[in-house]
């Protein structure tokens, strides 16, 4: 997630919540009215009758306290400077802007089951010279208990083995953890009472000697009911051991942004934010680090992009012919 919620963004959805609140509290009192002058009405009339009688009994509450933990290994309460180390901090990420991607994957077969286009899932493999292990963070004391609860979840890959910089690549790949969970803190300040859920799930989409490519899908729930969602994507040269720009994976214009339209139509079906932008619009977000999306799959890539509701990708299997040439 690289785009912070805006301070408008957030007041409307605070502003929303509160709308809704008020709307809810002004139905119940018509329906209560409704109820009761029903029931009156029945009351007076000869041929009313109490038939059965119902038993409620509540449900147990469960009161199980939540804390802030990983599943994998115990951190106790220490913050994420203790868990990250600080030498995490401040670092400047560098980008390897030589990389040149001509490998042929040989897939497992059985992770296709006959798909054209790539859905999200693992696609590890334990014939290399690193390995890959999945962790997975909560925490959810981010509101006061009488404002609700805001429940984070992040899944996230630690790579193992004998590459260069591993140390960095996993910085790297939980640096997206530090973001979320910072952003949570700033935004739980300004939200609503109200249940809310901010879920990641880390994918690793593609891995070979060459590259590794990692996937964050994060979705917000607020009463389970859907508010937005991104795709961050990680691809690092495990040769150099350095992050690849995903914006400069592939040669992007506006004849690019013309055919990315065709096939996303094709694949996903019309989708009425997508057709209402501009080509030159599409460009622009395929050509942004801060909104493209694009990553190896053993299908090819996916290349797409977010945007304020949403996000969108498709399938290059052909992506080859797009490579930069350096």
């Amino acid at each position: 997630m690289k785009k912070k919620w805006t301070t408008g963004k957030i007041l409307a959805l605070a502003g929303g919540i509160s709308a809704a609140v008020i709307i809810f509290i002004i139905a119940l009192f018509v329906s209560l009215y409704q109820f009761y002058d029903t029931l009156f009405t029945l009351m007076d009339s000869d041929e009313w009758e109490i038939s059965e009688h119902y038993e409620y009994e509540e449900d147990d509450e469960d009161d199980k306290e939540y804390s802030k933990r990983r599943k994998a290994d115990e951190y106790g309460e220490r913050d994420s400077e203790e868990i990250f180390g600080e030498e995490f901090f401040g670092d400047e990420f560098h980008f390897d802007e030589e990389f040149t991607f001509d490998e042929e994957y040989e897939f497992d077969e059985e992770f296709l089951y006959g798909q054209e286009y790539y859905e999200f899932g693992d696609a590890v493999r334990d014939d290399l010279p690193y390995s890959v292990t999945f962790e997975i963070y909560e925490r959810d004391d981010f509101l006061p208990e009488e404002d609700g609860n805001f429940h984070m979840e992040f899944r996230y890959p630690v790579i193992a083995g004998e590459v260069p910089n591993l140390e960095g690549i996993n910085r790297t790949l939980q640096q997206e953890l530090i973001f979320v969970e910072e952003h949570v803190e700033e935004i739980a300040q300004y939200l609503g009472s109200g249940d809310y859920e901010y879920t990641t799930t880390g994918y690793v989409t593609y891995m070979s000697e060459e590259v590794l490519s990692v996937i964050y899908v994060e979705y917000v729930y607020l009463e389970e009911e859907f508010l937005e969602s991104y795709v961050i994507c990680v691809n690092v040269d495990m040769e150099t051991g350095m992050v690849l720009k995903n914006s400069q994976l592939l040669e992007v214009d506006d004849d690019f942004s013309v055919e990315f339209r065709k096939r996303s139509d094709i694949q996903n079906g019309e989708i009425s934010d997508v057709t209402a932008m501009s080509d030159q619009e599409i460009t622009s977000y395929l050509t942004d680090e801060d909104w493209v999306i694009a990553f190896y799959t053993p299908l090819g890539m996916e290349i797409g992009f977010n945007y304020y509701d949403g996000w969108v990708t498709v399938t290059y299997s052909d992506y080859q012919k797009y490579q930069k040439q350096f």
